[in-house]
């Protein structure tokens, strides 16, 4: 079902045509889609989380600087805690 529709077919931030648009599945997990969007017209970035089931599609996304390579990069890492903050703070202190 999810591999016959459309991803994206404008960038919903200046409305190009999906010609514009550069769409990257980046992971799959459970009916969930991670998937990154590209706008070649405006140079954004989309990324969504898209979720299929048997009552049909969700998604949401979010405007972003990244890029499809810094999401596969970032995704696994390791979370950032408040330890983490203060040793930080602590050296540029």
């Amino acid at each position: 079902m999810f591999d016959s529709l459309d991803l994206a077919s404008y960038c919903p931030l200046c409305e190009a045509r999906q010609e514009d648009l550069q769409t990257d599945i980046l992971g799959e997990r459970s009916g969930a889609r991670l998937v990154h969007t590209y706008c070649g017209d405006c140079d954004s970035h989309i990324i969504s989380l898209v979720l299929t089931n048997n009552f049909g599609i969700s998604s949401v996304g979010l405007v972003t600087d990244l890029t499809s390579e810094d999401i596969l990069r970032f995704k696994d890492a390791r979370a950032v805690n408040f330890d983490d903050v203060l040793e930080f703070y602590k050296i540029f202190s």
